[in-house]
């Protein structure tokens, strides 16, 4: 029992199960079952590690530190998309105003822009 809870099992796999108790001490299943002082310490220490070896703890811990930064990274991420969303919007209205500006002077009677210089002036050279 206690090469289990130490997680230094020699003849299993570590799990904290009754078929591994009993495998770890040598013994038939017969001959654990009728162990009750031994079975009720078991069942009670099992109660308190939730079955889990040190291992499997620190496996859990570390995949739930993981869980929380994946939540973080997809706040941030839907955040940064709608800024991108928002300038992209932007940037679709002020080349919308640049056509009609441009579409304006070349329309107009008699005036031919320089289309250089009507470039340079709204900062596209």
């Amino acid at each position: 029992m206690e090469r289990l809870f130490a997680g230094r099992p020699t003849c299993t796999d570590g799990r904290l199960g009754k078929e591994n108790l009993y495998r770890e001490a040598g013994v038939s299943r017969a001959t654990m079952n009728r162990a009750h002082r031994i079975l009720a310490e078991w069942d009670w220490r099992t109660a308190a590690t939730d079955a889990r070896i040190p291992g499997e703890a620190r496996r859990d811990d570390e995949l739930e530190e993981l869980r929380v930064e994946v939540r973080a990274l997809k706040r941030e991420r839907t955040r940064l998309q709608g800024r991108l969303d928002a300038s992209a919007t932007v940037i679709a209205a002020l080349r919308q105003q640049l056509d009609t500006h441009l579409e304006r002077c070349l329309l107009r009677p008699g005036h031919r822009p320089d289309p250089e210089a009507v470039a340079g002036r709204h900062g596209l050279q």
